[in-house]
């Protein structure tokens, strides 16, 4: 199945390792069901994506009660499918918390291999109208980078709330190794980076502060020290109404 697999990814122009085609292979996706997803594998996170089914897949091999496995494994295909989101050019009614909730799934492996406690904190927002696809990948970057900060395991937090009103705001804290105070005002600058070359991973805070811009938002360090930071994204709540016309990514 692994050999199939990735000439399913040849014919899409994609080379992929052994071990990449076989821990898709062990979770018993088909040539069909990369065919469908391929999408979810051309995005930066593709190796959390893969690493999370095959830590599924591999527990379903071990697990005395087959269906809570099947259970895992239709949890993380709904997952995979609502963190896609089929259209990125559209407006979409979505629920913040499933997104967020996603997110962290689709990095799950990542984050108990690097020995992080995920501590969740969500206030119940009503339906959210915007670029769902879009938000996912700056959910995504502010995760991966706070992930990247705790190379010795620590506490990742995520916390939506309802501000007022108007405004709802998504934190994003780590206890990692923090931002130096010279790089504090520059790490919104397009290609900067405060990791090495060969250790960047996501989109880049600059895209992420576009994306969010875009949504009429924004996107703040509410503080960074050694062994704590944390950012924010304020975004209001009422995008859908007709004053709120939102320029193409």
């Amino acid at each position: 199945m692994s050999t199939r697999l990735r000439a399913v990814f040849a014919e899409n122009g994609q080379t992929i390792s052994q071990n990449f085609a076989n821990k898709l292979a062990v979770v018993g996706l088909s040539t069909e069901d990369v065919q469908r997803y391929f999408a979810l594998f051309e995005r930066p996170e593709a190796e959390s994506i893969a690493d999370t089914l095959y830590w599924i897949g591999a527990n379903r091999l071990h697990l005395q009660g087959a269906r809570n496995s099947v259970k895992q494994i239709a949890h993380l295909v709904k997952a995979l499918k609502h963190y896609a989101h089929q259209d990125e050019a559209e407006l979409l009614e979505t629920h913040l918390e499933e997104d967020l909730n996603n997110t962290l799934l689709v990095l799950r492996s990542t984050i108990i291999s690097r020995n992080i406690t995920l501590r969740e904190d969500y206030e119940l927002i009503p339906p959210f109208v915007c670029y769902a696809a879009r938000l996912n990948q700056v959910w995504t970057n502010l995760a991966l980078n706070a992930i990247q900060a705790m190379p010795n395991g620590g506490d990742l937090s995520v916390r939506l709330q309802q501000l007022d009103e108007d405004h709802l705001a998504v934190d994003i804290e780590d206890t990692g190794i923090g931002i130096p105070a010279d790089a504090l005002p520059h790490i919104f600058e397009p290609y900067f980076t405060t990791w090495a070359k060969d250790k960047r991973i996501g989109m880049g805070l600059s895209v992420c502060r576009e994306t969010v811009a875009a949504h009429h938002g924004a996107i703040e360090v509410l503080f960074s020290r050694p062994g704590n930071t944390c950012f924010r994204v304020t975004l209001p709540t009422n995008l859908a109404h007709p004053e709120y016309i939102l320029l193409r990514f």
